[in-house]
């Protein structure tokens, strides 16, 4: 596996930027006063909604991987507490900042467009922001959706972000609890919910976690003979790796929700789109360009991927803001129609771009590495002394289940 400088695994990075792209893709109808045609019919023969689910893979994935090889060889309890909430604070330096920056800022846009009929009320938007703050944005959306949208606001992609945090304060505490028995458990996580009929909107909906549990999951068989035993060497031709490639994320946004009209292929689509998912973080874990080689594409999905975080957050309210500067240019009465989609869709895609690329910056990336330093300095702190004999663990609780 080759790595960057960095330690970034560039395919990774790649399939975030296909991920985050699905999940525009998923929204854009929301960039226009009107139903486009060709959207609409796009719409008839995919769902990107699966872009969450493959967010949810690397994530799983990505974040396992950093955490037990941070955990691995902890002897006592001490240690291995200094470990987890070392992890925490990484976790809190790299997601809330930009998370509730822009949740402000979509509260603040909703007030000053309260007139305009473009936003959702100021107080369903501070209720948005309330759940963001306290991390329980899924269960405030799904309960939105199960009372018509009367307490909602604008935005809605929060309730991914809450649900990955929720997962990991629990991970650590699930691995202390496991130990070397986590990977049986994740599993059994992950089996139960991946033949669920789960229909969007519902609860269910909003606390799948089975494409996380997998992706941790591929983290431990990562570890592996049997993991290097099974590189797909056969993607190493080009011509070979970008069809199959290609037709997997085709496969990803073909399955149709149970609810759509659409010619229902399994009930158990959400758990199929997880499997799926983490089949592409598989291939992608080589990071041997089986994802992106083409010289001239591979920059922009890495920059892509690189802001995907960003991009995430910023892509609807940046649509919010493209319709507001059309309402205030045009003239009071005017009809937008399709003639107007290249303006608003310009408009948006400098400002998406723009302000992600600010916030990935000015913000994230700072804190980020804010973050690292704070974790450091707290994990290597002194451990207290302790008068008695400390409880020992095992020698190393995150040992793959075949360390070879």
């Amino acid at each position: 596996m080759k790595n960057s400088t960095d330690g970034r695994i560039d395919d990774i990075e790649a399939l975030r930027a296909i991920a985050v792209t699905i999940t525009i893709f998923d929204h854009l109808l929301f960039l226009t006063p009107w139903n486009p045609s060709g959207l609409s019919h796009l719409y008839q023969w995919f769902n990107f909604w699966a872009g969450v689910d493959l967010f949810f893979a690397i994530s799983g994935f990505v974040i396992a991987k950093s955490l037990f090889n941070q955990l691995d060889g902890t002897r006592d309890s001490i240690t291995f507490w200094r470990g987890a909430i070392a992890f925490w604070i990484r976790r809190i330096y790299r997601i809330w900042p930009s998370s509730l920056l822009w949740m402000i800022i979509v509260v603040v846009l909703s007030v000053a467009l309260r007139n305009t009929g473009l936003m959702q009320s100021p107080r369903q938007n501070f209720a948005d922001l309330t759940a963001v703050v306290l991390q329980v944005a899924n269960f405030h959306w799904a309960f939105c959706h199960a009372t018509d949208r009367e307490f909602c606001g604008d935005i809605g992609v929060w309730w991914s972000l809450s649900l990955e945090e929720q997962f990991y304060i629990v991970l650590p505490i699930c691995a202390w609890i496991f130990k070397k028995r986590l990977p049986y458990f994740l599993g059994g996580v992950a089996l139960l919910q991946l033949f669920l009929h789960r229909e969007s909107p519902s609860f269910l909906w909003y606390v799948r976690t089975d494409a996380i549990c997998l992706g941790v999951l591929l983290a431990y068989f990562t570890r592996t003979k049997i993991y290097r035993e099974l590189r797909p060497t056969f993607l190493e031709c080009r011509w070979l790796a970008l069809p199959i490639v290609a037709l997997a994320v085709v496969l990803l946004i073909s399955l149709p929700e149970n609810d759509s009209g659409k010619p229902v292929i399994v009930t158990f689509t959400t758990g199929l789109v997880a499997l799926v998912s983490v089949a592409l973080v598989f291939v992608a874990s080589f990071n041997s360009d089986y994802i992106v080689r083409a010289r001239m594409l591979k920059p922009i999905f890495l920059w892509v991927g690189s802001r995907s975080y960003s991009i995430y957050l910023i892509h609807l309210p940046a649509m919010i803001i493209t319709r507001a500067i059309w309402y205030f240019i045009e003239p009071q009465g005017t009809v937008f129609a399709g003639n107007f989609f290249l303006r608003f869709f310009s408009v948006w895609f400098v400002l998406m771009l723009g302000l992600s690329e600010l916030n990935y910056r000015l913000l994230e990336q700072p804190l980020r590495r804010k973050g690292r330093e704070v974790a450091r300095r707290f994990q290597s702190c002194d451990a207290p002394i302790s008068k008695g004999p400390q409880k020992v663990v095992a020698k190393n609780i995150h040992a793959p289940l075949d360390a070879g």
